[in-house]
């Protein structure tokens, strides 16, 4: 899918931010690409894992980063702020 590989190479290219400090930098670059992310898509770019993806959208929604729409297998995600 041209979109999935967007965000492989696109994670490429921000290899050295994925430090911790700078993995919402990255997340927030995926929305240059969708309107909405999944989880699924942030363990694709930041090659984590499943919780480890959970604990770091936990955390950009209680910053306020984030906004979490639908629930259970339907949840996404979409910035708070207009970019």
């Amino acid at each position: 899918m041209k979109i999935r590989r967007s965000i492989n190479s696109l994670a490429e290219d921000m290899k050295p931010y994925s430090a911790p400090g700078r993995r919402e930098e990255l997340i927030m670059n995926l929305f240059r690409y969708k309107a909405y992310i999944s989880r699924q898509d942030i363990q694709d770019c930041l090659k984590v894992s499943q919780p480890a993806a959970i604990l770091i959208l936990r955390k950009m929604i209680a910053d306020g980063t984030l906004i979490k729409e639908g629930s259970g297998k339907y949840v996404r995600y979409r910035p708070a702020k207009p970019l």
